[in-house]
């Protein structure tokens, strides 16, 4: 017997036990949203969450010699896993963002990816950039 797939059209994302959605699709049909849409559709709806926004802020900060931030991100070398030029594997990899938390990179020095962000409430992001801010000047 072969691997199950999500039941929504165009996903094709395997599932695990009983399970007939994967779990992007899980989560949209736990927060109330209308299971039976095509994946353009649902591409749509996630370009309203959280986790999208904080994926385009990520990227600029990385890319857009432009952005605010990019002296300290993009200029300093930092990157992203060109993976996640997708928005669909960043959202895979990462899940959604949970309320109020953010994206950080547990090596300051190294790249977006999968291996090195995790999401992180603001109270510990605050204070772990504090104390490399401190290590710096030391």
């Amino acid at each position: 017997m072969g691997q199950r797939r999500c039941r929504v059209a165009g996903c094709g994302e395997s599932v695990c036990g009983n399970n007939t959605l994967c779990a992007h699709h899980k989560y949209l049909h736990e927060i109330g949203v209308e299971i039976g849409v095509t994946f353009r559709r649902y591409r749509t709806y996630m370009k309203n969450t959280p986790a999208y926004r904080t994926w385009l802020q990520m990227k600029a900060r990385c890319s857009r010699e432009s952005h605010e931030a990019y002296r300290r991100y993009g200029a300093r070398g930092i990157t992203f896993d060109p993976r996640w030029s997708d928005f669909m594997a960043f959202y895979k990899d990462m899940g959604q963002r949970p309320f109020g938390y953010h994206l950080h990179r547990i090596d300051p020095g190294g790249p977006y990816c999968r291996s090195n962000c995790i999401w992180m409430e603001p109270k510990a992001h605050r204070s772990v950039h504090t104390m490399l801010r401190r290590m710096a000047n030391v």
